[in-house]
């Protein structure tokens, strides 16, 4: 009997207003929110590889540590989302994510094969800084791409467009809701709850995706509007400024006050890992390296 993990599935998210801004939008501001979250994926999927695709080497127990093999890299796929699962009968809402399928295994520079990043203890580790990389590289595309401005949720911290507001984004988040709504029945708040808990209360509420084409969802999402006396369309024009460039960058100082802040800081939060992967993240995603990596595009849902 095998025992052990095949594999991992790291999950790439993106704020509700890029998604909202996707699905809504006319066909070639879609395209482009597609073209530069593809980009971010590939190059985020490219920056967990320099942080974990290592095998290890020896014993690791017992006050022994094994050693750290250099490897030819992760091996795996990418599938790509742009709609949430269905909530009971009703329409699915716009949701564009991708799922990173990681095998466990990579070949070290010996010519042996071994488990990937610690038994994939790194890969967890690292699961948090590879979303704020993504999203950092997804608000830089879309800035540059559209012009698109950014402001920080209240509630969430979360950065969204400005113009996408939280009447639409609530709209379009039946999914979330569902979510909540299991966890509450158990007695656990959504902002307190683990991220296994999270996980677990989407795993039984799912529903089988349903397969529809572009043209007739991006109709149904604009006839939801319409029939609360809302004209997407107009609205997400407003949120595109082509041409108008990038913000200034905020210097050492800004970022460090981010991440220190009292009572909201970083890792105020986080509860496996510490420190360390989260500050580099910020600190050096800008240098990350392009790292090889085959995406093979299977357009689903």
């Amino acid at each position: 009997m095998r025992i052990g993990n095949r594999g991992y599935d790291l999950t790439l998210d993106v704020t509700k207003s890029i998604s909202v801004l996707h699905g809504l939008a006319d066909p070639a501001t879609s395209a482009v929110v597609d073209a530069v979250f593809a980009a971010s994926v590939v190059e985020t999927v490219g920056a967990v590889q320099g942080w974990v695709a290592y095998g290890q080497r020896g014993h690791q127990g017992d006050g022994h540590l094994a050693g750290r093999a250099s490897t030819g890299g992760l091996l795996g796929w990418v599938m790509w989302h742009q709609t949430a699962r269905p909530v009971g009968g009703a329409a699915t809402d716009p949701h564009l994510h991708a799922h990173v399928s990681i095998a466990n295994m990579v070949r070290g520079s010996d010519g042996k094969w071994s488990a990937v990043a610690a038994g994939g203890k790194d890969l967890h580790r690292h699961a948090h800084p590879a979303d704020a990389f993504l999203k950092a590289r997804l608000r830089r595309g879309l800035t540059e791409e559209l012009g698109v401005g950014w402001e920080r949720d209240a509630v969430t911290g979360a950065w969204e467009i400005v113009g996408v507001d939280e009447e639409m984004r609530t709209r379009f988040s039946k999914r979330d809701g569902q979510i909540k709504e299991l966890l509450a029945e158990h007695g656990i708040a959504y902002d307190e709850a683990h991220r296994h808990a999270r996980k677990v209360a989407s795993a039984t509420s799912r529903q089988a995706r349903r397969r529809t084409l572009d043209g007739d969802r991006r109709a149904g999402w604009h006839a939801r509007c319409a029939a609360d006396g809302i004209d997407a369309a107009s609205a997400l024009a407003r949120c595109v400024h082509a041409g108008e460039g990038l913000a200034q960058r905020p210097d050492a100082a800004d970022i460090a006050v981010w991440i220190w802040r009292e009572g909201g800081g970083l890792t105020a939060h986080t509860k496996t890992g510490g420190a360390r992967p989260e500050v580099w993240t910020r600190v050096a995603m800008r240098r990350a390296a392009p790292y090889r990596w085959f995406a093979a595009r299977s357009r689903s849902g």
